[in-house]
């Protein structure tokens, strides 16, 4: 049996990757997200790729956003009455509603376009 010193340097070495394991996990931003609305198109290419979201599909002159999906975009699904759950762009599909926050410059064309700091995801 171990001793009592080694037993608790296991159990600090345990603690401190169960910490920097719930560290690793996806979160949102604590922001509001910069747009929110429904996926009314997606181009992938591999793991990236760009998704169109619109606050009012099909509306003249409402919150429309180009969204550029690079590998450090973080995607999640909204899960009822649990922690959002990490996913893949191929888990996404046009119609779904989203919200996204940018990262880096904006262009401030119309429909805007960014990169993707995270999208969230539902049904």
């Amino acid at each position: 049996m171990p001793s009592r010193a080694a037993r608790s340097a296991l159990f600090l070495i345990a603690l401190m990757t169960l910490g920097g394991l719930c560290a690793c996990s996806p979160t949102l931003p604590s922001r509001e997200p910069d747009i929110r609305g429904t996926i009314t198109s997606i181009v992938r290419s591999g793991n990236q790729g760009t998704m169109r979201i619109e606050a009012e599909p099909g509306a003249t002159g409402d919150a429309k956003a180009a969204v550029t999906i690079t590998a450090a975009t973080t995607l999640l699904r909204a899960v009822d009455g649990a922690s959002p759950e990490p996913i893949t762009l191929d888990d996404i599909a046009e119609g779904m509603s989203a919200d996204a926050w940018f990262t880096g410059p904006v262009a401030e064309s119309y429909p805007v376009q960014a990169t993707g700091e995270a999208i969230l995801v539902s049904e």
